[in-house]
């Protein structure tokens, strides 16, 4: 699948990278020059199924069940275990990490009531849109 690329951070020191963990997905960050390596993962019953990379310092990655995405889009401070929720209602997938705008992401966000998509525009700190 093509969301287990490998993602190089803007800077170009870390990398993020989908890896099984324990029979889950997880996401896998490593320091490219100090190795320093942290893992982050889903709900028990929830794999990662893509990750992307915000900022130097942020990640933003959503979940899947049955290999589909499931309702929420998380994010992650680099090199904490402290995962905090965006969105945990809708399913939404990022389209762009707008790198000249750091604390913003562009996603899709499907309209579950009404069958349709918005394209929306969240702040990656505070999960306001």
């Amino acid at each position: 699948r093509s969301e287990a690329k490998m993602k190089i951070s803007p800077d170009g020191e870390y990398v993020a990278f989908l890896s099984p963990k324990e029979d889950m997905m997880c996401v896998v960050i490593m320091g490219l020059e100090n190795q320093e390596v942290n893992v982050l993962r889903g709900s028990r019953a929830d794999d990662v199924h893509s990750v992307h990379w915000a900022s130097n310092e942020r990640i933003v990655f959503n979940l899947s069940k049955h290999n589909t995405y499931a309702a929420g889009l998380y994010a992650n401070k680099r090199g904490s275990n402290r995962t905090e929720l965006l969105n945990g209602t809708e399913v939404v997938s990022v389209v762009d990490s707008l790198p000249n705008d750091p604390d913003y992401i562009l996603a899709c966000v499907q309209v579950a009531h009404y069958g349709k998509e918005r394209l929306l525009k969240y702040n990656i700190n505070t999960g306001r849109i």
